[in-house]
């Protein structure tokens, strides 16, 4: 240490150049570092969705998901497999266990490809093939425009629009919801259809055959070997209307075109788009993980303004990421900039300009050596990057104080400048490197923290790990290079450092004289703030407080048709409308779906409705997302008497996916005892203190229509069950037989039935197969035509909305919205638990927020827990004594009555942030205890530790431990109290840092003399 330290002071330019160079790179890596607003966290989850048009939630269950599923089950690193059968699409959801890492995730993607490639079972019906998808928090929008206007205008603006932002380099895709493609409609007319004897089935045929291209392989002609390709496709979509489908030799021709007519529609895909009560779309635009989302959206906003927009049309911007991220690193900014000034000003009064300048800009070199690691690790700047700098701020400085102050001792002795610092470094290097040890070994058990949050905030504790590593070789290498070539050297002696370095030796006597008394206060106050932790701190994960959107889940009566839920949606609208326009942005209605995903882009029943609100930025309102939830619930719960409304309201939660307050899943394939299971155990439920509302996936689908028919007439007529389901769908729904593209746009040809006007008192059988009183065409098989009437029948039952299954056994699940203020979800679990245990044939599960809570809440016990011995093994170590640092551990429990002041004085939850901001609390107390303790067992020559030594020893030792303190506490309570910008997550870890600490000094200051004057006595006595 001593030769480098001389080395480096006689070659100073090298560690000038050393330095400048870090500087440029650290610059260069904060204008090119990758920002969004919160780590990008692999799931571990693939979808497989598959669309089956026309088929029932029970037919897409069977000919389906359980085919599909049947494959897939025998793939390695499953965790378990979710299925969700619904009207037209399958949809199975596949976990992956949590500890898989990159390359098996890689592997379980690949099998579950090879999988679906086997499957060759599947319907023809379907639409395409399987499409699996792997899920990733990047998928989320970066970016939702709301658009207002009339289809036949939005549909060509925004498709131009989104081939243009497609282009822009960091987007992934750009969805649209609400301007479905066209499809050409074939409508043919029924009672002609029939008059010619024409079967529905034979059209779609020859539509399909016309509209062809192919090749007939290759001919051998003397002239060399030629292709022979056929391409009849049409031109032009109405083109298709000269289909023959029929001829004769006396040069009779019928074409299509003397049967139907053709219309261009748009896709029915059972969803309609609201925006602010007005008819609309909605553009969701995503980012690659790899992209800035800071640079994604300002080229994106580019090519949008860039457009002129159509005079009828009106767009907002809902929800733009980018912004939140923005205000988040303008606060890291200015705050850093600030907690800079004021740890500076600090150490200036304390120490010398020199020493102040020095030991403050460990900070700034610190900050832009880990903005250059973030950047070679491909690690973002987002909000929990942004909490790693915030928590280190403060403890950057320690081990640079010590050591200037104790080179300025040595120079206060005489010691020339080279010697003072050798001497300075090689006296404090070991305690400091002992106080980094023990920091690290605080912080590397969050690692163990498991599920998506122990991902999400991972980026924590190695922000730390390697700040504190860089910290400490400037520390003992650098600083001490220009604490010899600086020039003032002088401590300060002020007045006030005088005499409270008298006040603090007349409080340790006193403290001293009666030990057991003082301790026993401050043991009293830890039994008082664990009853008040138990009794008045709430825990939340990841509080809310700064969410800006939510989403409220309607559901109307039964068999309600679109333009009746639409109709009865503006009742909803109107509520939202009379909230301040200072707190709502705006907000866009999906009837027809309940899908929380605001890009989703099709409805499955038309009486659902999900309608996203959007709201300003939090510091811009007054109310919090939560309160104006429950102002709306006040305003709703009326409509629920009156009309028969069902909703529930659902915040946007930040953070890491938690799921749900409350999610019980009834497993059974028993359906009686599921069902009777799902209503008791939901009745329950709604009872329960704090428990807002319920709701559960079996929704109220419209009743279904079954078709019955006499197989012994079918038979007579020579048709067969499938002539008659085919012609039926094609007749109803109709059937997709071709289509034209222009290498582009692609227009699909769909053939169905001509819908005509029938009065309300026709039956359901005249309504399905009259069709103006001509039935369905259809032909049997020696070209009879065949009236279905005749031996079809129909029954009206119950429907299931969906079809939903957890590795291959039905289920359903409750959800439950709680107010957390009142009631802790993992507790309401707990009640559900012990009133339903299930039995051997109805399983009761649970997942979302109390699941998660209680492995955040357990993962960080335990990384306390392993803190807590690293720490005292490697104390252990450092002194070489069993004893010592049990006197440094018995006052880590003193830390609980500054903790839990400030959680109960500032309405703080128990939060995983707050947790880390306690790790954080321990390194430092440690930190700083070590070199306490360190000092007293060397202040006597002789090594005895006596209450003199105890006295003397800790009073040097008062401006080093209140410099550590009030620099800690003042780099990180600007963003405490948000004064260069507020952010709730951030603000709640740094209080807690702040406070905890400003206690944390009485503890070592007071606490850690008395143990050890403890320890002493206990020596002696043996």
């Amino acid at each position: 240490m001593e030769r480098l330290i001389n080395w480096l002071a006689k070659n100073r330019m090298f560690l000038d150049v050393s330095l400048l160079v870090l500087l440029a790179v650290g610059i260069l890596s904060a204008m090119n570092a990758r920002k969004e607003g919160f780590p990008e966290i692999s799931l571990n989850k693939y979808v497989i969705q598959t669309r089956y048009p026309g088929a029932s939630p029970s037919d897409v269950a069977s000919n389906v998901t359980e085919v599909i599923e049947d494959e897939i089950a025998a793939v390695e690193g499953i965790k378990e497999i979710l299925s969700y059968s619904e009207d037209s699409v399958s949809r199975i959801e596949v976990q992956g266990f949590e500890e898989l890492n990159p390359a098996q995730r890689e592997i379980l993607y690949n099998d579950l490809e090879n999988a679906l490639a086997q499957v060759d079972d599947l319907p023809a019906g379907i639409k395409g093939r399987p499409v699996l998808t792997e899920i990733k928090t990047s998928d989320a929008p970066v970016l939702e425009i709301a658009y207002e206007g009339e289809y036949s205008v939005l549909k060509p603006y925004l498709d131009s629009l989104s081939d243009k932002v497609k282009n822009v380099r960091g987007v992934k895709d750009v969805i649209l919801v609400g301007v479905p493609d066209e499809e050409l409609h074939i409508l043919i007319d029924s009672t002609k259809a029939l008059r010619y004897g024409l079967d529905i089935r034979d059209i779609a045929r020859r539509v399909a055959g016309r509209n062809l291209d192919g090749s007939g392989g290759l001919l051998v002609t003397v002239n060399g070997e030629k292709k022979i390709v056929m391409s009849e496709k049409v031109q032009r979509a109405e083109e298709i209307l000269d289909t023959e489908l029929r001829s004769n030799d006396m040069g009779y021709l019928l074409k299509l075109r003397d049967i139907a007519t053709v219309q261009r529609v748009p896709e029915d895909v059972k969803l309609i788009v609201r925006n602010n009560g007005k008819q609309g779309a909605v553009m969701v635009i995503q980012k690659t993980g790899s992209g800035d989302l800071l640079q994604t959206v300002q080229e994106v906003f580019k090519v949008i303004n860039s457009e002129q927009l159509p005079e009828s049309i009106h767009s907002k911007v809902l929800f733009d990421q980018s912004t939140l991220t923005r205000d988040r690193i303008n606060l890291l900014i200015s705050n850093s900039i600030m907690g800079f000034i004021l740890v500076f000003l600090v150490l200036f009064v304390f120490l010398n300009l020199q020493s102040a300048v020095l030991t403050s800009l460990a900070i700034p070199v610190t900050l832009l050596a880990l903005l250059v690691f973030l950047k070679f690790a491909d690690i973002s700047l987002n909000l929990i990057s942004l909490g790693g700098f915030i928590i280190i701020i403060g403890m950057l400085v320690d081990g640079a104080v010590v050591v200037a102050e104790e080179f300025s001792m040595n120079r206060h002795k005489g010691l020339d400048p080279v010697n003072a610092a050798v001497k300075a470094t090689t006296r404090m290097w070991a305690p400091i490197l002992a106080s980094t040890v023990t920091t690290v070994i605080a912080f590397a058990p969050l690692f163990i923290v498991e599920g998506y949050p122990g991902a999400f905030i991972k980026t924590i504790p190695l922000m730390v790990i390697i700040g504190l590593g860089f910290a400490f070789f400037i520390t003992v290498v650098v600083m001490p290079v220009y604490l010899i070539t600086g020039g003032e050297t002088k401590l300060r002696e002020s007045k006030w450092i005088i005499t409270l370095e008298k006040w603090y030796r007349n409080t340790l006597l006193f403290s001293l004289k009666h030990t057991y008394l003082v301790l026993g206060l401050f043991t009293l106050l830890v039994f008082v703030s664990m009853a008040l932790m138990a009794f008045k701190v709430k825990k939340d994960p990841f509080p809310q407080d700064a969410a800006e959107s939510f989403y409220i889940k309607l559901t109307f009566p039964k068999g309600y048709t679109s333009s009746q839920t639409t109709n009865a949606l503006t009742n909803v609208e109107a509520l939202l409308n009379n909230l301040p326009t200072e707190e709502l942005l705006g907000y866009s209605s999906r009837v027809g779906t309940h899908s929380p995903l605001s890009y989703t882009g099709r409805g499955n029943q038309n009486n659902l409705v999900t309608l996203f609100v959007y709201l300003s930025g939090y510091q811009n309102r007054e109310r919090t997302a939560n309160e104006i939830i429950a102002h709306l619930r006040k305003e709703l719960s009326p409509l629920k008497q009156t009309t028969g409304l069902d909703f529930s309201i659902n915040l946007n939660r930040l953070g890491p996916p938690m799921g749900r307050d409350l999610e019980v899943r009834i497993i059974s394939d028993d359906e009686e005892k599921r069902l009777a299971a799902l209503e008791d155990t939901r009745s329950y439920i709604s009872g329960l203190p704090g428990v807002l509302e319920t709701e559960s996936d079996l929704k109220n689908a419209p009743d279904e229509i079954v078709v019955k028919l006499n197989h012994r007439l079918l038979n007579l007529s020579g048709l067969s069950v499938e002539d008659v389901l085919s012609a039926m769908k094609i007749s109803i729904d109709g059937k997709l037989v071709s289509d034209i593209s222009n290498g582009k746009d692609r227009l699909e040809f769909r053939v169905k039935l001509q819908e005509k006007k029938l009065t309300k008192n026709l039956s359901y059988k005249e309504k399905i197969l009259a069709q103006d009183k001509g039935g369905i065409p259809i032909l049997n098989n020696f070209g009879n035509s065949i009236q279905l009437s005749q031996f079809v029948n129909f029954e009206e039952r119950k429907a299931d909305s969906s079809v939903n299954t957890i590795d291959g056994t039905r289920s359903n699940t409750i959800f439950a919205n709680l107010d957390t203020s009142l009631v802790s979800p993992v507790d309401i679990m707990n009640n559900v638990k012990a009133k339903y245990p299930g039995d051997e044939t109805l399983r009761v599960d649970f997942s979302g927020q109390p699941v998660e809570t209680q492995i955040i809440f357990s993962g960080l016990g335990l990384a306390g827990l392993l803190a807590v011995i690293g720490i005292y093994l490697t104390i252990a170590l450092i002194f070489n004594s069993y004893s010592r640092p049990i006197v440094i551990m018995l006052s880590l429990p003193y830390l609980v009555i500054g903790i839990v002041g400030v959680l109960v004085t500032h309405n703080i939850p128990g939060s995983m942030m707050v947790g880390i901001a306690i790790v954080g609390l321990l390194g430092v107390v440690v930190n700083t205890s070590i070199i306490l303790v360190d000092s007293v067992s060397l202040y006597n020559e002789s090594g005895k530790v006596d209450s003199t030594a105890i006295i003397e020893g800790s009073v040097s030792r008062l401006r080093p431990v209140l410099m550590t303190v009030i620099t800690t506490v003042l780099g990180v309570l600007p963003t405490g109290y948000g004064i260069g910008g507020s952010d709730p997550f951030l603000s709640h870890m740094s209080l807690v840092l702040a406070y905890g600490l400003f206690f944390a000094t009485f503890v070592i200051l007071i606490v850690i003399p008395l143990m050890l004057k403890i320890q002493y006595k206990l020596k002696m006595n043996n």
